[in-house]
This record gives structure tokens, sequence and C-alpha cells, in this order.
């Protein structure tokens, strides 16, 4: 290329990597806000946080509720940040970031920077991506940054046709395997959407892809032979509870269009909201780079690939955010069919900002002034001020280290919001009850959470201790809060 035309180009580059700037700037500024906010609010763990947290004390193969791999992320870092929620949510954003801009690339390398920024801001059309995500989604939030970095992957695989691309390819499959199981749509989608293209094909069936196939099989097999063995995880879960193979009722027309719909809930919303802005700015003859033609079939199977998963497994329930990791297939095949220079363009940017600023403000009313609203999370859950009552209870019957005590709970997401306030004390769950009932020089003690009521131990307990002292139980406001109920935790000592 000559000097003339680099210097003709230099400006539109020059243009480009302002944007891109702008863009991870912006998406810097996204998490940051939403992670401070976040930890500003409360130091509670929510659900999947707290198993994230139980689960890293140790590396295993299989965990109780969900795939491994996060776990194993968490484990990594507590050992070189503290063990607190702050280093969860720190791992989360990072995750989130590397999620729109691995999309953003993307769509840069497909379409150029300016219609990259467009579309990679749809994705906060999804109520998964805007909402959930600042929530309370953890393994969602991982298996969707994986599936970004696949598509990222795929694309170049398709330029450049190189063995590394291959063997990246299976390791993404294996690690998306690991950390959400419905990651497997995502294969299923790059697969048939392959087919349709001449140049994928020949990738796919090509000697290569053993490569792919073997790397991928190297990560998973051993979290899945575990499985299959032992019969844990979600696995079990969603062969054993979420198909109704045996439901007579599966093909009635009620309870399939309420799947359809819980299914499809979030991809009609974007659709309607894309349609309403673009609608006459998709031509099917735009003329694209023959390695993004892969790109313009993936949202056909966005919609065959989960229904016919729902037909097959006989799915009664289908959550819409298991789709999360085929999600960015369909802004990225609408792209495909966009035309430059729309005029709503810069309304279809305030929109965003809007969702962005709505958001916010709303985790921050529901955070900070959950009475001004009526809706109290888990994150509203006075755990500090539970956990310096119980070190006072303590003291009161003269122990004063923690370290000869043994708390068992009826809630494994109690027990792991206990033990960061109680590093020293032992926690554990009743199903691990029959390890300490032989330590006859501990001060077992239990504490509970009960619908029914706390003054009476749940029976549970009781058939396996019979002398019990039951104290008067710990109530405490819940955060921000000043209303009645408050949160309150049943105490008991156990008598050896």
């Amino acid at each position: 290329m000559s000097s003339t035309n680099l210097l003709h180009q230099l400006p539109s580059y020059i243009k480009n990597k302002g944007k891109e700037h702008k863009f991870f700037l912006f998406a810097f500024l996204y998490c940051l806000s939403f992670y401070l906010l976040r930890i500003s609010i409360s130091s509670t763990l929510e659900l999947d946080e707290a198993e994230l947290f139980r689960n890293s004390t140790h590396l295993a193969l299989i965990y109780e509720d969900q795939p491994p791999l996060f776990s194993w992320i968490i484990w990594a870092l507590f050992k070189v940040l503290p063990a607190h929620l702050y280093t969860i949510l720190l791992a989360k954003y990072i995750l989130i970031f590397i999620f729109y801009t691995s999309f953003y690339l993307i769509l840069k390398d497909l379409r150029g920077a300016k219609i990259a920024l467009l579309f990679a801001s749809t994705l906060l059309l999804f109520p998964t991506y805007s909402y959930e995500f600042n929530r309370h989604l953890t393994h969602t939030v991982l298996v969707t940054t994986i599936a970004a970095l696949t598509l990222l992957t795929y694309l170049k695989l398709i330029k450049y046709k190189t063995w590394p691309y291959y063997a990246l390819l299976g390791i993404l499959f294996g690690l998306g395997l690991l950390s959400k199981y419905n990651y497997f749509l995502l294969i299923d989608v790059l697969f048939l959407a392959s087919l349709h293209s001449q140049e994928t094909r020949k990738l796919i069936f090509n000697p290569r892809i053993l490569i792919t196939i073997s790397l991928c099989f190297f990560l998973f097999f051993p979290h899945l032979f575990f499985v299959l063995k032992v019969g844990k995880s979600c696995l079990k879960q969603l062969f054993l509870k979420r198909i109704n193979a045996e439901n007579k009722n599966f093909f009635s027309l009620n309870l399939f269009l309420h799947t359809f719909l819980s299914c499809f809930l979030e991809i009609f919303l974007f659709l309607i909201i894309f349609w309403l802005f673009f609608r006459k700015s998709l031509s099917k003859s735009l003329k694209i780079v023959s390695y993004s033609l892969v790109f313009r079939y993936l949202w056909i199977y966005v919609f065959i690939v989960p229904l016919l998963t729902i037909l097959l497994l006989r799915l009664g329930r289908f959550s819409s955010k298991w789709l999360a990791p085929i999600y960015p297939c369909l802004p990225l095949s609408l792209s495909t069919y966009y035309k430059e220079k729309d005029k709503k363009e810069k309304l279809f940017y305030v929109f965003c900002i809007l969702i962005v600023t709505g958001v916010f403000l709303l985790r921050a009313l529901i955070g900070f002034m959950p009475d001004l609203l009526g809706k109290r999370e888990r994150i509203h859950i006075p755990f500090v001020k539970v956990s310096k009552e119980l070190k006072k209870r303590f003291k009161e019957m003269g122990i004063t280290d923690l370290r000869t005590i043994i708390i068992i709970t009826n809630k494994k997401y109690l027990a792991a919001n206990l033990k960061i306030y109680l590093k020293k004390t032992k926690i554990i769950t009743i199903s691990k009850i029959l390890e300490i009932k032989s330590n006859k020089n501990a001060k077992i003690f239990f504490v509970w959470r009960e619908n029914e009521g706390i003054n009476k131990l749940p029976p549970y307990f009781q058939y396996y201790f019979s002398e019990i002292i039951i104290y008067p139980p710990i109530k405490a406001y819940y955060l921000h809060s000043k209303r009645k109920p408050l949160y309150v935790v049943g105490l008991a000592k156990v008598k050896l």
C-alpha cells in the first residue's frame, strides 16, 4: 500500500480508534459504577455468591449446585485477595467488561467501528444483561462471557484458518461447558449456521477439527465422568427436575405456549424495540465480506435450537436467562443486514443511556430505600448485625475463643454469610452434622431460619440431638429499613 493511500486512510483510522476507546471507557465506567453501587448497599451474599463462597474452600470436579469453573476462579482469587463478597463481585464485573468489549470487537471486525458501537449497545435491550447481570446472576455472566469469546475466536478461525484457532476454540468449548451446561446451545447454533456456507463447512469437516474436539473432551470429560458416576450437580437437576418426561399434559396448548413465551420473551422484546428503531435500515441485498456470511444465519437457529430443546427434552419450564449464551447471536446476525447512516441512531443511543440510568437508579432505590418501594431482597438481610449479636451472646456465655465453637445451620446461604464475619468459627449445614457429633470438646450451636416461626426448633435438628437449650431468638432490622417484620434467626445450644 502506498504512502499516499495510508495518509488518506489515517483520519478514518483515528476516528475508528476514537470510537473504540469511547466504547471501552463506557464499558469500564458502566461496570465500575454498578460494582461500587452494589458494595455500598450491602456486603450480604446473594444465593449464587454464597454458593461460590462455600465452594471456594476446596477444589473439586463437581459441586452440589452448579458446574465448577466459576468456583475454581473464586478459589484462585481468594488465594491472593480477601475472601469476601468484594472479590466475587470484582471477578463478576471484570467478566461483564470482557463480555461487552469482546462483542464489540467481533462487530468491529465484521462491520467497522461505527456499526460495532451501535450493535454492541443493543445488548442492553436484553433484560438479562442490563438488569439481571447487575442484580444477582453469576454463573450466567461467566458462560455468556465465554460465549462472546467463542464467537470472536470462531470469526478469527474463519478468517485465518490456522490450527491455533482450532485449539483455542476447543479450549473455549470445554470451559464453556464447565461454566454452565446451557453453553451447548451456542455450540449447536454455530454448527447448524456453519452448514449454510461452503467456507465454514470446509472448516468443520477438516481434520484439524479433531484438535477442537480433543481439547474440549480433555477439559470437560473429567467433570462429566464424576457427574455421571456420583449423580450430583446441575446435570442431575436438569434431567430429573426440569424434564417432565412422564407429564401427560406436556403437549397441552396452554403449557406449551407458557413454556414458549417464557423462553423467547426477551428475544421478542429485543426484536420489537430494534424494529421500531431500525426497520428501514435492514437489507437482504447488502453486500458483506465472505467470511461474515455464516453470521447471517445465526438468527434462524436462535429460534430453532431452543425450540427443539424444549420439545426433545420435554421441558415443562424454561427460563429466558438460559438463552443468555446465544442472545448475542441475534444482534450479531442483524448487523450483517444493516445499512449505515440511519437517522435514528442518535435517538437509539439516548434510549440506551436511559436504560442504563434507569436500571442504576432502580437498583439504588431498591438498595437504599426498600421501605419506599416495599421491596426487600436478600442483600438487605443484616448478617453483620446478626454476627455481632452472636459474638455478644457467646461472650455472655463465657466463650471468648470462637475457634472452639461449631455452628450448624439449616440453610447453606445462612452458613456462607455467617462465615464472612465469623471466620474463626466452623460453620456447617445440617447435611454435615454427623461429622461433628463425635467432637465432645466443641461447643455446638444451632442457628436456623424458618418461615413457620423461630421459637420452636426444627424437628430435623431434634432428631440428631436430644438435649438442647433454646435461647431467645436474634432479631434485627433489615438493612436500610426501619419497618417490621424484623429478620429473625433462632439460636440453640446442644448439651452433650
